[in-house]
């Protein structure tokens, strides 16, 4: 009984038993320019980027795909025109999109949505959705337009993708909880991988408040991409994606498994075949074993015959020996005759172009099965006897290995020696111990903990195989009797195939490299080259756009010197650029009481008031805390301020601007009577005074805290001016045409242009002060009114006058489009008619060249596009 027991226990599996111990072959660690204990988070975005970058159109931004070399690039990299900026350009775009169909799909079902109101909500998860939604309303009331719309590029990028992070959960309300709990499983705020890691790590949009993201470590970036890659698996598209992958996972292995069946069953039946021709086989050499016998018994019958009295005994024994031999043999004839009568046909074999489609059959099956798991659910091959897991990825060409500690303890790892006859134990790198003739380690039979047993804290570590050699060896290597090497064996070997050809096409450089890893550089230690960069580049776009401003006859700075004022910020002489260079605040050429110097003293003396509440008014997370802002920022944004006060209100246009200048005055005073009638009444809120967008985008420019708020700030007042409006672009009333700004003249009523020379009659010189054309000029009266009557008919005129200046002023503009209309068509034209004819001669290219000498030559603009 003992001995029948002792050989169970030897053809039973164990915990990866050393019995038949052999080395496991070293792989190569992993040495990148992401440090080793990020490597992981990267491959993990990797493979996110090559499952779901068709649903999301990442050929877009990346038309060779994304490699662990551009990766890299992205994470270690300072570059604003790199590599993390399409990156986090692909994400937000994508999120943005997905929102905005989500959207539309609610707007259909909104009249049902509302059944499903709970009213006994989580409050925590009311507080963050309600500050969400104050994030999220931010853009709105300070740059005049939702986060989606403002202009997403390298310099902007920073600010939208936190604005982004602080507005997550705000569309987690009542109103959509029907959709939330039919199309993203119940999805509430505290499943937002934004909102968890602005929860998470608070520290860290702070820092992005003043921070480009370009400066940021790479553990600081890899988690902000992690959130975003959260973010787009939690939208209703990206579950339909993976259900979708699920089901066809599903229809691919069923259809796999019955062209395994199929071979199956050929293949019981070719053995069948088989079987039954050997045993064919024996009965004809059977049959011809008896023939031959019978054959040398006729033989003997005829050589020893007896005499006449004995030939009646051999007669006697030769017919009964004829009587039972035939009989014998006519029986196993028979069954053999009914046999071949009864023989099955051989089974149908496939010819081999047949084997050939059936074969690529199968390899088209298994490339659906793994691009749908590649969607649903990545899983490890196995462990082997150190906990190591062994991982085969679609987006590298290795067999990579990780040193996981998760689920060990301390005592798992500590050596525990046993006695034992051959003495001795093997210890393993890490600390493990393999003990021959016991288990590999401690943990296959763990002692008693002696103290607290404490999880492993330690980084993973990965390495890698390169070779098929290495992996055969590590294949004949593997315990087969254990029970975590036994299954990881068995998945190598199905998987053998796959391997082979993955590992074709590895270069080993991809995963080593000579240098250290560069992970720890960056944010405020490292070289900040992203902000110099940013810097100069806002630099250059202001210079920019006040020149524009300037040659255009939109504004002019409200500086004593104008050249001074440019040279310094050309420079980046900041202390040239304060506040005793510049003049009193004018407003269309003249003091205006409502926006003149008390508002932009109203907006200084606010200064340290906005700072203390910059946490709530620009979107910050963190505590109260003031946080100390840069001079450049402070004095770059200054600089904007001043362009903006300079530009001419009626150039402006929404979002800053306003629709119409006049009926705003209209509405303005009827809500100045509608005040003062509330006054006399005794109204609570009479003396509150409501803010223009224009006056909350001047606060919130003095509160910003980076270079990436200015850009956001610049972009909004850049889009809301009139350029149609400036010189440069303006057409002669006349003659229709554009250029020859040096004699262009722009009516000061209806700020259409017209030529000098094409006035009539013609002027000479331009004229000084202000200038009217003769649709615009006022009328002169040839009566005196008396003084009573005077004001009440000024009154009726001016009613009268600003009716005709406002159906003059649609009639304009809507003649201003057909205009550029008409000019694209001419562009056209003459376009395709350079090339048959030369160029026109004389005045009009003399005029062409002085428009392109007064043109300025525009700076460098940061590439992006606009967030949709």
């Amino acid at each position: 009984m003992d001995e029948i027991i002792k050989a169970l226990e030897v053809f039973s599996s164990r915990m990866d038993l050393c019995v038949f111990f052999q080395e496991l072959p070293s792989p190569v660690p992993v040495r990148t320019r992401v440090p080793s204990n990020l490597f992981g988070e990267a491959l993990m975005i990797l493979e996110f980027l090559r499952a779901f970058g068709e649903a999301f159109d990442l050929k877009d931004e990346f038309p060779d795909g994304v490699t662990l070399e551009v990766l890299e690039e992205a994470l270690v990299g300072s570059d604003p025109e790199g590599p993390l900026c399409e990156l986090l350009f692909f994400f937000l775009t994508a999120i943005f999109q997905a929102l905005d169909e989500e959207q539309e799909e609610l707007k259909d079902q909104a009249e049902d949505l509302w059944d499903a109101l709970d009213d006994d909500s989580d409050p925590t998860q009311l507080a963050l959705s309600a500050v969400a939604s104050l994030a999220a309303a931010w853009p709105q009331l300070h740059q005049g337009s939702s986060l989606k719309q403002l202009d997403l590029d390298s310099c902007t990028l920073s600010e939208i993708l936190r604005l982004h992070i602080l507005a997550s959960g705000a569309d987690s309300n009542h109103g959509n909880a029907k959709f939330r709990y039919q199309k993203q499983g119940g999805f509430t705020v505290m499943d937002d991988p934004c909102v968890e890691l602005r929860l998470a790590e608070p520290a860290l949009l702070k820092k992005l408040s003043s921070t480009p993201v370009y400066d940021l470590t790479a553990e600081e970036k890899l988690k902000i991409l992690k959130a975003l890659v959260g973010k787009l698996l939690t939208l209703a598209s990206s579950r339909d994606l993976i259900e979708d992958c699920v089901e066809e996972q599903k229809a691919a292995r069923q259809e796999l498994r019955e062209i395994r069946a199929e071979q199956h069953r050929r293949g019981r039946e070719e053995a069948a075949h088989r079987v039954r021709l050997r045993k064919e086989e024996k009965l004809r050499e059977q049959e011809l074993r008896m023939k031959e016998k019978e054959e040398k018994l006729k033989e003997q019958e005829g050589v020893e015959r007896l005499p006449l009295n004995g030939e009646t005994t051999a007669g006697h024994q030769a017919q009964d020996y004829n009587g039972e031999f035939p009989s014998s043999c006519k029986k196993e004839m028979k069954a053999e005759g009914e046999q071949k009568e009864n023989k099955p046909l051989p089974p149908p074999t496939l010819t081999k172009e047949e084997l050939e489609k059936e074969q690529e059959k199968v390899r088209e099956l298994q490339e659906r099965i793994q691009k749908a798991a590649a969607c649903t659910c990545l899983l490890p091959l196995g462990r082997d006897r150190m906990y190591r897991r062994y991982w085969i990825l679609p987006s590298a060409s290795a067999l990579f290995v990780e040193d996981d500690y998760s689920g060990l303890t301390e005592d798992m790892l500590q050596p525990r020696p046993k006695p034992s006859e051959d003495g001795g134990t093997k210890t393993e790198e890490g600390g493990r111990v393999c003990e021959e003739g016991t288990t590999d380690s401690a943990a296959s039979s763990p002692a008693p903990p002696s103290g607290d047993m404490l999880p492993v804290n330690r980084p993973n570590v990965w390495s890698f195989y390169s070779s098929m050699e290495a992996v055969d060896q590590l294949i004949e290597a593997l315990n087969p009797r254990g029970h975590r090497e036994s299954s990881l064996k068995e998945a190598l070997l199905q998987d053998r195939e796959r391997l082979q050809q993955l590992l074709s096409a590895c270069d080993c450089s991809e995963y080593t490299c000579t240098g250290e890893p560069e992970g720890s550089k960056g944010g405020p230690g490292g070289s900040a080259a992203a902000e110099s960069v940013m810097e100069g580049r806002l630099r250059d776009l202001l210079l920019d756009l006040e020149d524009r401003v300037h040659q255009g006859t939109l504004g002019s700075l409200k500086v004593l010197d104008r050249q001074v004022w440019r040279v310094a910020l050309e420079a980046g002489n900041y202390e040239l650029l304060g506040p005793d260079g510049r003049e009193s605040v004018r407003v269309n050429g003249q003091a205006d009481a409502t926006e003149g110097d008390s508002a932009h003293q109203r907006a200084r003396d606010r200064l340290q008031e906005l700072r203390a509440d910059a946490s709530t008014s620009c979107g910050i997370s963190g505590s109260g805390t003031p946080q100390v802002v840069s001079s450049s920022v402070r004095i770059l944004s200054q600089a904007l301020a001043d362009i903006e006060q300079g530009i001419e209100r009626r150039f402006l246009k929404p979002p800053l601007g306003e629709e119409d200048s006049k009926k705003d005055h209209k509405m303005k005073k009827s809500k100045k009577k509608e005040e003062d009638q509330a006054s006399d009444d005794g109204g609570s809120d009479s003396g509150r005074a409501v803010k223009t967008v224009l006056e909350r985008w001047r606060d919130s420019l003095q509160a910003c805290s980076s270079l990436s708020q200015v850009f956001v700030h610049l972009s909004s007042l850049e889009r809301s001016i009139l350029w149609s409006r400036s010189i440069l672009n303006a057409r002669c009333r006349i003659c229709r045409r554009k250029g020859d700004a040096d004699n262009m003249l722009l009516c000061d009523g209806c700020d259409r242009g017209h030529h000098t020379h094409c006035l009539r009659p013609r002027l000479k010189s331009v004229p000084e002060g202000d200038w009217f054309c003769p649709d615009c000029r006022p009328k002169q009266r040839s009566s005196r009114i008396p003084s009573r009557q005077r004001s009440s008919i000024d009154e009726e005129e001016d009613e009268s006058q600003e009716e005709v200046e406002e159906d003059d002023s649609e009639e304009d503009e809507d003649s201003d489009d057909e205009e550029d209309d008409e000019d694209e068509e001419e562009e056209v034209v003459e376009s395709s008619r350079k090339s048959q004819a030369p160029p026109p001669k004389g005045k009009t290219q003399s005029a062409l060249s002085k428009a392109q000498q007064t043109t300025p030559k525009s700076s460098s603009v940061p590439s992006g596009k606009t967030s949709k």
